[in-house]
């Protein structure tokens, strides 16, 4: 009898506290052999009658699924493999592969059978320890399951999860697999809440209705990505005969951007009546209330526009933002930035542009949405057929023009998912 395969036998958990004949004529019949890396030493499924005891290097235990196979453990030295199939005379629950060169010790199930005949007392020790690990089992699943019915309440405690791992014991692998997932799964959810109530904050921003203005018409839409960001228009009254525009794109997504576009649109509408008569004087103002608090170092691109329905004078501030795009007559005049983005350097200065519009003429207002928009193949949308495209509708409505661009757009993408909102307004003179 081999001292060392004794000792192997006494550090098995299976076999511990076992007597010392029992062991002594297990290790007898026991046959020694090594193995290479990358060998299988038996297939999940299989029938099978030995059992392996691990005297020196590791084996991945693999479990195969109809969707692939998965290692739900790497054992190594004093481990037993296949006791199950030796005892029980069952298939194989797993599939076993060396990991690295190994020295194993098989036991062939009819000398344990024998011996457990022979030894009554190691029978029922050998029962002890099996019911102990079918307990061991039974409690993470507890937990598991615990933690699976809370998920569905939306109530789960992340630190259950912790608690589970750490009663895990052989089903550790599974237990720490399913955390990750829970853990997915409780971040995608409050995502999703997140870009909800990102959605919810954006459309209030969203004037209720349209202004109505004797001698100027206005047409306006917003079409949010997937990942809401922080675009925004609005329209609103500056007495009898004028009206401001504003478009606005601001940096970021999320509830982040949400917020610091309804704080952006109303600094505009609460100091639109008192900074002066020019719309550089209102983002001047607006740029140096918000990068004095900005402590999140986000800013936001805004063209601001003011329109006289009575002469057709259309004053105008882009803070970084795309160009504007004036239909006069036949041509379409771009009308570009005249400072930098609100929030970056509280002293930026803005100046005010001016240009005159015709009866038909028309204006056009847009995010980088449009013009970035992809198609399947990566190529952008672009400036110029939005040009082209304006032309066409040149004195046309300007709620068919909006709607006209969306199509346009939503044609070119083809499915393809969008980074960025598209949000455009146009106005037209009568």
């Amino acid at each position: 009898m081999s001292r060392d395969r004794v000792e192997a036998l006494q550090a098995t958990p299976l076999f511990v506290g076992l007597s010392d004949g029992f062991l002594g004529q297990l290790a007898d019949a026991c046959q020694a052999i090594d193995v290479t890396a990358g060998t299988v030493l038996f297939q999940q499924g299989e029938s099978g009658k030995d059992a392996y005891i691990i005297l020196s290097g590791e084996a991945r235990i693999l479990l195969e699924t109809p969707l692939g196979s998965s290692c739900i453990a790497v054992v190594g030295r004093g481990q037993l493999l296949g006791e199950m199939s030796a005892l029980a005379d069952v298939s194989r629950t797993a599939t076993v592969i060396s990991e690295t060169p190994m020295a194993l010790l098989r036991i062939h199930h009819g000398d344990l059978h024998r011996l457990i005949l022979s030894y009554p007392d190691a029978a029922l020790s050998i029962l002890q320890i099996l019911v102990h690990r079918l307990d061991n089992t039974n409690r993470p699943l507890g937990y598991l399951l615990h933690a699976a019915n809370a998920l569905e309440r939306a109530d789960l405690d992340p630190a259950l999860l912790d608690a589970m791992i750490a009663q895990a014991g052989a089903i550790t692998p599974f237990a720490q697999a399913f955390a990750r997932v829970v853990r997915a799964l409780v971040a995608r959810r409050e995502s999703v809440r997140e870009m909800e109530l990102s959605a919810r904050l954006q459309r209030s921003i969203l004037p209720a209705s349209i202004p109505e203005l004797a001698g100027v018409d206005f047409g306006a839409l917003m079409e949010p990505a997937r990942a809401v960001g922080g675009d925004f228009y609005d329209i609103f009254s500056l007495g009898e005969r004028r009206a401001a525009v504003v478009v606005a794109d601001v940096s970021g997504k999320g509830v982040p951007a949400a917020f610091f576009m309804a704080v952006t649109r109303t600094a505009m509408r609460a100091l639109a009546h008192s900074r002066g008569e020019k719309p550089s004087d209102l983002v001047a103002s607006v740029n140096a209330m918000i990068a004095a608090e900005n402590t999140e170092c986000m800013f936001v691109t805004l063209f601001l526009g003011v329109i006289d329905a009575v002469d057709g004078r259309f004053e105008w501030c882009s803070a970084g933002h795309t160009d504007g795009l004036a239909v006069l007559g036949s041509e379409v005049v771009r009308l570009k930035p005249t400072g930098p983005a609100i929030g970056i350097d509280p002293d930026a200065r803005y100046t005010t542009r001016e240009v005159r519009l015709s009866p038909g003429d028309s204006l056009f207002i847009y995010t980088d949405g449009v013009t970035e928009a992809m198609s399947p193949t990566e190529d952008l949308f672009g400036i110029d057929p939005l040009i082209a495209l304006l032309q066409s509708w040149r004195g046309g409505d300007p709620r068919d023009v909006v709607k006209a661009v969306e199509h346009a757009v939503v044609a070119f993408t083809d499915g393809h998912p969008q980074a960025d909102d598209i949000t455009c307004l146009a106005l037209r003179k009568l």
